[in-house]
Parts: C-alpha cells; sequence; structure tokens
C-alpha cells in the first residue's frame, strides 16, 4: 500500500460516516501502519490445518502433490479447488520448478531462462509474487531436506532431487537464497519492474 493510499484510509477510519463498518482482512499485520493498526479492533481467525486441507483436497480427486501444495498455498478449500483448475498453476509449477533446478545447479542459463520462458507466462506483479511463492516453498523444502525434516516437505515428489541438491549447499547458502526472495518481493510492492527483479534473484541465487 503506498503512502497516500495508507493517508486516505487512515482519513476514511477517523471520520467514518454513520452506521458504518470497515473490515480489514490481511495475513501480515505488520505490513499495515501502526497508526492504522491502532484505530482497528484486532481479531485473529484460526489457521485451518494444512494436513487436514490436503487431505479433503484429495478426497476431492487432486493428486497428492498438487493437494499439499495447494493446501500450503490457500486455508480456503474452493479457491483451492479453482487454482487447481486453471492451466496457469500448473505451468507455474513446472516453470518455477525448471527455474529453481538451474539456479541451484548454478547453470549461467538461469538468467537467460527468466526472459525467455519466465516472463512469457507474468502478466503483472501479482503473477511474480505468485510465482515467487511458489519459489520459496522449493527452497524451504530444500532446507527440510538439508535437516532432515522431511515430514514437513510440501512438495515430496521432488524428494530425490531436493536430496541430491541438498549435498552440496550449506543451510546458510539456502537461507540467503530465500532471503534474496523475500527482498525480490518487497521489491515488487515497490513498483519495481518484475523482470529486473526476476533477473537479480537470478544472479544472487545462482552464485
Amino acid at each position: 500500500m503506498t503512502v497516500s493510499a495508507s493517508n486516505s484510509l487512515l482519513t476514511f477510519l477517523e471520520e467514518p460516516q454513520n452506521d458504518t463498518y470497515l473490515i480489514l482482512m490481511t495475513t501480515a499485520k505488520e505490513n499495515i501502519l501502526p497508526t492504522i493498526r491502532s484505530r482497528c479492533q484486532i481479531v485473529h481467525f484460526q489457521v485451518v490445518n494444512k494436513q487436514a486441507l490436503g487431505e479433503t483436497l484429495e478426497a476431492q480427486g487432486i493428486q497428492h502433490e498438487n493437494a499439499a501444495l495447494l493446501a500450503a498455498i490457500t486455508n480456503n478449500q474452493e479457491a483451492a479447488l479453482l487454482l487447481n483448475q486453471e492451466e496457469s498453476f500448473h505451468e507455474s509449477k513446472k516453470r518455477t520448478w525448471a527455474w529453481f533446478q538451474l539456479m541451484t545447479d548454478k547453470n549461467p542459463q538461469a538468467f537467460v531462462f527468466v526472459q525467455t520462458d519466465l516472463m512469457d507466462g507474468l502478466k503483472d506483479k501479482n503473477d511474480g509474487h505468485f510465482f515467487l511463492d511458489l519459489l520459496l516453498f522449493y527452497y524451504r523444502d530444500l532446507l527440510y531436506t538439508k535437516y532432515s525434516n522431511k515430514q514437513a516437505i510440501v512438495n515430496k515428489n521432488h524428494g530425490k532431487e531436493y536430496e541430491r541438491i541438498a549435498e552440496k549447499l550449506h543451510p546458510q547458502e539456502i537461507t540467503r537464497h530465500m532471503e534474496n526472495i523475500l527482498n525480490g518481493k518487497k521489491h515488487l510492492e515497490a513498483n519495481v519492474q518484475l523482470q529486473g527483479v526476476l533477473e537479480e534473484i537470478t544472479l544472487g541465487n545462482s552464485l
């Protein structure tokens, strides 16, 4: 949210019309200005059990590996079912996984891959955020593999590849790569050009 948008929202909160209720929903309240939070009553909702949601999605006919990932992406069963029906979701998984492999193998083609393959499937920064979220899941799985916490891995179908990659990367290196991705997401929020953000992540994670 831009500063001007935050100020407009703050003004609305301070001077609401009669019988007006404003409901703000977020998964990261720390990103909302303290001056806005101080004027709101904060209500925490119980997080849906990811394993239970994944099992429910499997019962609806979704493949196990997709069900686990969808449950990690969203707490909403209906949203997960709709996302699974979108070809773009499955294509995004394939492209992000290929990008992840190129970077973790320190393959020079990782940089070229951004322009030749990734950008074709990205329309705006929301798509960019989704790609980076998928990428974070792969790196998180890799870190869990490194620490032998296989139960926490989301994309278990990539288990053998995670083990191969984990042999050549230190935990600190994996963590640094994840930080690069999180910084990239911040840059997207600051309206930095999408391709530039992805290329910067590629350079940082391929060294």
